[in-house]
């Protein structure tokens, strides 16, 4: 009876009609969380997708930027991100994440990237330093 109600909802028009309302929302939402990334790493060079059919934002960071080492620094924050190192085998994502913009862009998440942004300059900061010494 389950897969049969679903079955029907999947094909009735109250699913294209709910498709047709979710779909300008999220790329609203996707377009405010860009906005806000670029706001928060203002002064860090980044480059930032934009998403054409789905909620997922994918960050490049400055090359010095490991993102296994930024994955370590958000989980004992409790914050979910993945490392672009899932993606490949070769170090070619290294320096990028995936973040998911499926959310609101609450204040929760707001403080979460700016933890990330914030996270960030002081590993570059550190690698001017080590340059410098």
């Amino acid at each position: 009876p389950l897969q049969l109600g679903l079955a029907d909802l999947i094909f009735s028009r109250a699913y294209r009609q709910h498709l047709s309302e979710l779909r300008p929302k999220l790329m609203a939402q996707v377009e405010q969380y860009r906005q806000f990334i670029h706001q928060a790493f203002q002064g860090v060079e980044i480059r930032l997708n934009h998403p054409q059919g789905s909620y997922a934002l994918w960050l490049q960071l400055p090359e010095q930027i490991d993102s296994l080492a930024m994955y370590y620094f958000a989980q004992e924050q409790g914050i979910n991100i993945v490392p672009g190192k899932v993606f490949g085998e070769d170090q070619r994502y290294n320096n990028c994440i995936r973040l998911n913009a499926g959310h609101e862009l609450s204040q929760q998440i707001q403080e979460a990237i700016h933890l990330l942004a914030d996270w960030t300059r002081s590993e570059l900061a550190k690698g001017m330093q080590d340059s410098v010494a």
